[in-house]
């Protein structure tokens, strides 16, 4: 039987309530390593809870739902930019992490992002895991919306979201809002379908419910910063030891992107889950958890 419990808790930051994962081991030693994971675009801090029970054995597990995201407040008003959020992470370990503590970072897809921005700027983590980053956004959308149509409607979109942002807010309706959501969750990767068996159905569900009332604004704020920004020309400049990694039948974050990523990184190194898609954490949990506790608990 695991000694590892998940306590669901929130806090403060800057007036806004923040719901978090946090894993609970009396075994760990006082001074154990932290790790810190980043959810990714949509998701929120569920999709981490079996990943979190299996490697809270080794580590004190944090897991925050980004603003916006999940049970975490945010307003109209906020521009949920990549920075806005390399900064939220930034001020939660600060606020959750003791001193003493060796403190990594997981983030995961758009999580991975936040990550990268974060470890451009001044900071104390040590070391870094780095899941299927779309951190080249113009490549990536012309990849995942190859077809020229396609670019164009999601162009064109975005441009009147920039004029009048305020359209945003016809998306709020649940019944559209939860259509979509619904879609982008269940229909994300075409192959996940063949792998259904092995997934925890009760546990996509939670992820699901927990994820349904997405803030659009903060959706919407993100891919426009993801699409009009390539964070290329930082990699050189971030010497934090990073283990990437990707899947080899990855279709949304395509496995030469996270090998591109690895390689302009300094001090990177790059292992591709065989068979593993953009829900390795959940199809590939035990090759998912072993990579990165060879990586952060040697």
């Amino acid at each position: 039987m695991s000694n590892v419990t998940i306590s669901n808790k929130y806090l403060n930051i800057a007036g806004r309530r923040t719901f978090y994962l946090e894993t609970v081991n009396k075994n760990l030693k006082e001074n154990a390593p932290v790790l810190i994971l980043i959810p990714g675009w949509l998701t929120s801090c569920y999709m981490f809870e079996h990943f979190m029970q299996n490697f809270g054995k080794y580590a004190k597990c944090y897991a925050p739902d980004l603003p916006g995201f999940g049970n975490s407040q945010t307003d109209f008003k906020t521009n949920h930019s990549i920075e806005y959020y390399a900064n939220f992470v930034k001020i939660f370990i600060e606020k959750v992490v003791h001193k003493n503590h060796t403190i990594s970072v997981l983030g995961y897809s758009v999580g991975g992002v936040i990550t990268l921005k974060m470890l451009h700027k001044p900071n104390n983590i040590n070391k870094a895991v780095i899941f299927s980053a779309p951190y080249n956004g113009p490549e990536y959308f012309k990849q995942i919306f190859g077809n020229r149509l396609q670019m164009v409607m999601v162009n064109s979109l975005l441009k009147i979201y920039k004029v009048a942002p305020v359209v945003v807010k016809l998306l709020e309706i649940p019944s559209i809002k939860h259509k979509f959501i619904y879609h982008t969750l269940a229909e994300g990767e075409c192959d996940l379908k063949s792998q259904i068996q092995s997934l925890d159905l009760k546990h996509l569900i939670r992820i699901y419910n927990h994820s349904k009332d997405a803030n659009m604004k903060a959706m919407i704020d993100i891919a426009v910063d993801l699409k009009d920004k390539n964070y290329t020309k930082i990699l050189p400049k971030i010497e934090t030891k990073t283990l990437v990694l990707g899947g080899e039948k990855e279709i949304v974050v395509y496995p030469q992107t996270s090998k591109s990523l690895a390689e302009g990184l300094p001090n990177a190194t790059y292992k591709e889950i065989k068979g593993g898609t953009h829900y390795s954490l959940f199809t590939h949990e035990g090759i998912f958890v072993n990579e990165v506790k060879k990586f952060l608990i040697r």
